[in-house]
């Protein structure tokens, strides 16, 4: 039965993805193939202070071809994981996480919107770990560097 809800909740999530997309997208945006070599940079602002991992902060993710490494860059806290980078259309994508967080395991997505090459709006949502699961609870603002 969890694997009906959990379905439906993926459904309804990239249907939200679809439409935030739309309203969002910027002409000729574009999302990488792959994030391997890349570093992300995710805000979150103080009205998500309560939530973990990010807890009002700046998040660096650099990426390698399965794994990434991060930082909380205001209380320097560092992260590990395994990830699967998925491009769904030119101006939507979603990072699938697995992360060792301290003693916690969270499993998380990250379903980004792009306004332009390098910078757009991602949602997070948790799906285990001490923060899920829950429905979309994080939207912000992304950077992409390379």
């Amino acid at each position: 039965m969890t694997s009906i809800y959990q379905f439906i909740f993926h459904l309804l999530l990239l249907m939200n993805l679809q439409l935030f997309s739309f309203v969002l997208q910027a002409k000729d945006c574009q999302l990488p193939n792959s994030m391997n070599g890349l570093t992300m940079i995710l805000s979150a602002g103080e009205e998500y202070s309560d939530i973990p991992p990010f807890e009002n902060d700046v998040v660096e993710m650099t990426f390698s071809k399965k794994s990434y490494q991060g930082v909380g860059l205001k209380k320097n806290r560092h992260f590990i994981g395994e990830y699967v980078y998925r491009r769904l259309a030119n101006n939507v994508a979603q990072v699938r996480t697995r992360e060792l967080f301290g003693a916690d395991i969270l499993q998380y997505s990250l379903n980004l919107v792009c306004q332009s090459d390098f910078e757009g709006y991602y949602i997070y949502a948790p799906s285990s770990g001490e923060t899920g699961p829950q429905l979309g609870i994080l939207i912000d603002r992304y950077l992409i560097v390379q």
